[in-house]
C-alpha cells in the first residue's frame, strides 16, 4: 500500500512489465518521489534486471533507492520479482529497504524536489 499526504507532482504517470529503458526509467524518475519498478534477477523483454536497476540508481543523479537517508531524491523502489526467494538481496546491490513485499507501507513527503537525472547508465552505452 502507498500511502502519502500529497499527490506526485505533475501528474507523473508510470509504466509496468517493460524491459530495461534509461529514458524511459529517467522520465518517470524525474520530478516524483517514487518509482515502483518491476525487476527480475534476469532481464527480459518485460522485467528489467536487478543489475540494470543498480546501475541506474548508481549512476543517476537525483535517484537513491527506497530506505536511503538523502533528501530531495526521487526514490527507487523494486516489486515484480517473482516469488519471496526470488527477491533482489543486498549481494544483488539493491537494499531490503527498497524491496516491496505485500503489506509494505510507503508514506511519501508532501513537497519533492527531485533533480532531472543527467548521469546515463553505464550499461546504455
Amino acid at each position: 500500500m502507498l500511502r502519502g499526504s500529497g499527490s506526485l507532482p505533475g501528474g507523473r504517470g508510470g509504466t509496468g512489465d517493460s524491459g530495461f529503458d534509461a529514458s524511459l526509467l529517467r522520465a518517470v524518475t524525474t520530478g516524483t518521489q517514487l518509482a515502483v519498478v518491476d525487476a527480475r534477477r534476469n532481464g527480459s523483454a518485460e522485467h528489467a534486471s536487478f543489475e540494470e536497476i543498480r546501475c541506474f540508481v548508481g549512476s543517476t543523479e537525483g535517484v537513491e533507492f527506497l530506505g536511503s537517508e538523502a533528501e530531495g531524491c526521487c526514490k527507487v523502489a523494486i516489486i515484480g520479482y517473482g516469488t519471496a526467494a526470488e527477491a533482489p538481496s543486498p549481494a544483488d546491490g539493491i537494499p531490503a529497504s527498497a524491496v516491496l513485499r505485500v503489506g509494505t507501507r510507503v508514506e511519501l513527503r508532501t513537497e519533492s524536489t527531485c533533480q532531472p537525472c543527467e548521469v546515463a547508465c553505464a550499461s546504455e552505452g
